[in-house]
C-alpha cells in the first residue's frame, strides 16, 4: 500500500506553523520549516519533544509571575494573556507576523 500524499496540492502545499512553534524556532535562531527538520534529524522519535519543553518552561514563568490569569490549579485560563506576554519575551510579535 502506498503512504504518498492524497493529491499533488497536499504534496506541494507550503507547511504553516503555529505562532508559538514560530516563537521558539525564532528563539534558536531558525526558521520553523528548518527548525522541525533539526528536531527530527536530533529526535528523531521526539521532534516536538523540545519544543514541548521550552513551553512548559514559559508557562512556569508565566504562572509565577501572573497567578491571577490561572485557576486554583495553576492552569492558564487567560490564553491571550499568555500569548501577550511570550509576545513580550521573545524577539518576534507573534500574535502579529504568523500565519494562522
Amino acid at each position: 500500500m502506498s503512504t504518498l500524499p492524497v493529491s499533488v496540492e497536499t504534496a506541494v502545499r507550503p507547511r504553516k506553523f503555529r505562532p508559538r512553534f514560530t516563537a521558539y524556532s525564532h528563539i534558536q535562531g531558525r526558521e520553523p520549516a528548518e527548525q522541525l527538520a533539526h528536531d527530527e534529524a536530533n529526535c528523531p522519535d521526539c521532534a516536538f519533544g523540545r519544543f514541548i519543553l521550552w513551553l512548559n518552561e514559559k508557562m512556569i514563568e508565566f504562572r509565577r509571575a501572573h497567578p491571577e490569569h490561572c485557576d486554583h490549579r495553576m492552569v492558564i485560563t487567560n490564553q491571550a494573556a499568555f500569548t501577550r506576554w511570550l509576545d513580550e519575551q521573545v524577539p518576534l510579535k507573534i500574535l502579529h507576523d504568523c500565519a494562522a
